[in-house]
């Protein structure tokens, strides 16, 4: 009986997976949000124009303004852990917070100019005490990035990306993974190419990547770049544009978006699983590490300017006007996947059922399939279905007796596309 209350307030307040897809959330500000940031999918921090910030510790419900020590415009924010933030902002401003964004204490940057992006290696399911793994990095305009060992305490300059271009330019985003880097920004006046500087020492040297080097794929006309994420090579920019680099940034291939907006940012939950959002309320997701992407339903028509996710189901976006979007099932709704309305349609019954379901699957066209069943932290602990099956209906059984009491996330990928739906177990 307790576990059946449990579940039902879940349902009834939206916090569960009674609804699936991204939802607007209640922001309690009309002001434009720039950045968010979340470490675990729950916990998650906002910053935007006029020294706007928002902290939730319950997936959404609510979100706090919290006080701001600066009344200009944030550009960005990152999670080192659920209580450790760092934000930047105008003129040289790098801010740290270790009581989750409650109050906030300066640090200089010793970077002339805009800080517009900081980027943090937080995930603590790569090699999390290699020291790569704790390097903070910011990037700004008119000037080469800066660094951090201790978590923004203090902070040193590098190999200087000036050096490396010749040419001064406006850096607008910069992602480390595993001691790999990649800062992009907007075209250089000298060229009118634009930039993607790579390292694979953790800042020490770079690499430039641009539409004048031999191999390089030819980048559309220099159109500036917004986003970039260095645990799957990704590159997002003007008019949809998507990079994709399959040799750690030496050469780079254009992935069709099926979009004309301007994508703004991009977040990559593990691997495969990684989301771009953009102008217009534009989300898309890939399920194969930027290889394909799938525009997903969304439930806005404003400009979308961050995503961060704590796994594969977990996360939120913000954008103008005061936009939040949360998602706790990876943002599928009701198998709805692809631009030209292929279905997938994912089902199990008994649900809920305490040992035993059927999972029952109807695939548009035969191919290739895998079928997972997955607890809220996004860990896969079991699989399903994996391989070649024909067109039809398919019907595969999860036998959940040494599974806990719970909810539970079974996905279906098929031809690049993929369906969710939520399961509960209970005893």
């Amino acid at each position: 009986m307790r576990t059946l209350i449990i579940l039902f307030s879940l349902f009834a307040c939206g916090v569960g997976f009674a609804q699936s897809g991204w939802l607007i959330q209640q922001s309690g500000t009309t002001k434009d949000l720039r950045s968010v940031s979340t470490y675990d999918g729950v916990n998650g921090v906002i910053v935007g124009v006029n020294g706007t910030v928002l902290t939730t510790n319950n997936i959404g419900v609510p979100w706090y303004q919290e006080l701001s020590p600066i009344s200009q415009n944030w550009n960005c924010v990152t999670s080192i852990n659920v209580k450790i933030l760092l934000a930047v902002g105008p003129k040289d401003s790098i801010y740290r917070s270790t009581n989750r964004g409650a109050t906030w204490k300066a640090y200089g940057s010793r970077v002339r100019g805009e800080c517009y992006t900081v980027a943090s290696i937080h995930d603590l399911t790569s090699i999390s005490f290699d020291t790569s793994n704790k390097v903070c990095i910011v990037v700004g305009d008119k000037e080469a990035a800066v660094f951090s060992e201790d978590s923004g305490l203090h902070w040193e300059e590098r190999a200087n990306l000036t050096s490396v271009s010749g040419d001064i330019i406006s850096l607008k985003a910069v992602s480390s993974y595993d001691g790999k880097i990649i800062a992009v920004g907007e075209r250089e006046i000298s060229t009118g190419y634009s930039r993607i500087f790579t390292s694979s020492n953790d800042g020490d040297s770079w690499a430039q990547r641009s539409t004048n080097m031999r191999g390089v794929s030819a980048f559309d006309s220099g159109l500036p770049f917004y986003g970039c994420n260095a645990r799957a090579w990704v590159v997002v920019g003007k008019n949809g544009a998507i990079f994709h680099s399959t040799n750690k940034g030496q050469t780079w291939d254009s992935i069709p978006s099926w979009t004309k907006a301007n994508l703004n940012g991009v977040c990559f939950a593990d691997e495969i699983n990684g989301f771009a959002v953009g102008d217009s309320g534009v989300i898309l997701v890939t399920v194969d590490g930027g290889y394909n992407w799938l525009r997903q339903v969304s439930p806005t028509k404003k400009n979308l300017r961050s995503v961060s996710m704590g796994d594969p189901f977990h996360g939120f976006i913000c954008g103008d006007s005061g936009i939040i979007l949360v998602t706790q099932d990876g943002g599928f709704t009701a198998g709805v996947n692809s631009e030209n309305r292929v279905f997938l349609n994912l089902q199990n019954y008994p649900n809920p059922f305490p040992s035993r379901t059927t999972i029952h699957i109807n695939l548009p066209q035969a191919g290739h399939i895998t079928v997972s069943i997955y607890n809220l932290l996004g860990v896969e602990i079991a699989k399903i279905a994996d391989g070649e099956f024909e067109e039809g209906s398919h019907s595969f059984e999860w036998n959940a007796s040494d599974i806990p009491n719970g909810v539970y996330v079974c996905r279906l990928i098929a031809d690049g596309k993929s369906a969710v739906s939520q399961m509960v177990v209970t005893k």
